[in-house]
């Protein structure tokens, strides 16, 4: 059996940011939305500029439990892919990037689905990923 899930980690590196309550919120916010406005949002959060972060983000596949430290708040944690909560937890997490990080993590994800969801991997590559890779490589 494939046990295989996707993580979508943050991390406060200052430890002063609300972690789990602050993501918690966020994705609250941004579950209201309907999957193409989650797009276009997430699109704008590409190239709007907020100030530099003490944050980072990561996507990773895991397939043993994830042991986090304090300063890091798992943001999305599923092996079956659901493509609205993906968005909304992505579009959580990058609000919390900065913006020069954003691409890597859209296409971290993008090459993280791959492994884990064929028919969730080839939306998200339409809706977002071929995009973000021709913009920004």
């Amino acid at each position: 059996m494939d046990d295989k899930r996707l993580l979508l980690i943050w991390t406060d590196i200052l430890n002063e940011h609300g972690g789990k309550e602050t993501v918690d919120s966020l994705k609250d916010e941004y579950s209201k939305l309907n999957i193409s406005q989650l797009i276009e949002f997430l699109n704008s959060l590409l190239i709007t500029e907020f100030e530099n972060k003490p944050f980072r983000s990561r996507a990773e596949i895991q397939t043993s439990p994830f042991l986090n430290k304090e300063n890091e708040t798992i943001v999305y944690d599923e092996s079956n892919i659901i493509y609205k909560d993906l968005l909304v937890s992505l579009v959580s997490l990058m609000f919390l990037t900065n913006v020069e990080d954003s691409p890597t993590l859209i296409i971290d994800v993008a090459f993280c689905l791959k492994e884990i969801d064929d028919v969730v991997s080839e939306q998200f590559r339409k809706d977002i990923a071929e995009k973000v890779y021709r913009t920004y490589r």
